[in-house]
């Protein structure tokens, strides 16, 4: 063997049995590393219950101490009753009403005062096993009248009430839906606070705010809805209208109308092209009739002449020509 071919054959040997090390060396690192990564991992999902655990006692506490520093009481659950209360500003106009609600047991003793801010709580549906008495935070109100006797405040709401609201209710014929029994539990069982923590009634408002906006949009969106609706009508009379126009319209044969309105305009152009091309062979016949009879005079002519001049005495004669 050519020591070429040796020096060559030494390499790829060589080369094989390093790469059988190689590989055998890079199989157990990385072993080695998902062993680790795998150990890692494990003491992460470990520590996940704790630390979720521990935020939520710090969330708790951070709540707690919210609650403390903000001041949420006073308030007032007892022997109160609550109903809706609707001012009919302009009785034609329900974006002018005033809504908002009546508490029955709070005057002037509670030490609420015209123009104050109020927040009012509804009875829970009892959903949550933990807390069945819980409430339903209704929004913020601002306090119109203070009563004495009896003891009785009015408020209206702070935010705009959604049109769903402000409307007639189908249930109960001759009151909003504001006003229906079923909607806000209506009655005893409520809570009124005087101070509250400032993301409770900010939260409200801002979706108060938001749900405002997609009525809007949702009322915008079904205007134009309507409006393509009614033009895409007037677009499809008009096709209709050209169909039939080109196509005609079988429904009008017993009408007195034209006959293109019922066969329609491709029809007849081309039952008018059809007699067309009949004209014009009819014309070209008599052409060709005419040229024929023309013919027929130029050679009665022609022979009229030649007797003529064969006739005793008679004048030479000029050959007749005939226009055409």
């Amino acid at each position: 063997m050519h020591i070429l071919g040796k020096i060559l054959a030494v390499l790829v040997i060589g080369g094989s049995i390093a790469g059988v090390i190689l590989t055998t060396r890079a199989l157990q690192i990385r072993n080695e590393w998902l062993a680790k990564v795998d150990g890692a991992r494990s003491k992460y999902e470990d520590s996940v219950a704790p630390l979720e655990a521990a935020k939520k006692r710090v969330d708790d506490l951070i709540h707690d101490r919210r609650v403390a520093g903000q001041q949420w009481h006073p308030y007032w659950a007892e022997n109160i009753t609550v109903q809706p209360n609707v001012i009919q500003v302009d009785p034609a106009n329900r974006a002018t009403w005033k809504y908002g609600v009546a508490i029955s047991g709070l005057g002037p003793v509670s030490g609420i005062k015209v123009d104050e801010i109020i927040h009012a709580f509804a009875p829970g549906d009892g959903s949550d096993p933990q807390n069945p008495s819980a409430t339903d935070y209704i929004g913020p109100f601002r306090v119109t009248a203070v009563i004495p006797t009896p003891p009785t405040i009015t408020a209206e709401s702070l935010w705009t009430l959604r049109n769903v609201d402000r409307g007639a209710d189908p249930a109960f014929p001759g009151q909003t839906v504001w006003e229906s029994p079923t909607k806000y539990k209506w009655g005893a069982g409520w809570r009124v606070r005087t101070a509250l923590p400032d993301s409770g009634p900010a939260n409200v408002l801002h979706y108060a705010q938001m749900m405002l906006r997609k009525d809007e949009h949702l009322a915008a969106t079904k205007a134009y809805e309507t409006s393509t609706l009614e033009q895409k009508t007037i677009a499809d009379d008009q096709l209709t209208y050209r169909q039939n126009e080109l196509h005609g319209d079988a429904s009008l044969a017993n009408r007195d109308v034209p006959r293109h309105r019922i066969d329609g305009l491709v029809k007849a152009i081309a039952d008018a092209d059809e007699n067309r091309n009949v004209t014009l062979e009819q014309v070209n016949a008599l052409r060709h009739q005419l040229k024929k009879v023309y013919d027929d005079i130029l050679a009665l002519q022609a022979k009229n002449q030649e007797l003529a001049s064969k006739l005793p005495g008679a004048d030479p004669v000029e050959a007749a020509t005939a226009s055409k």
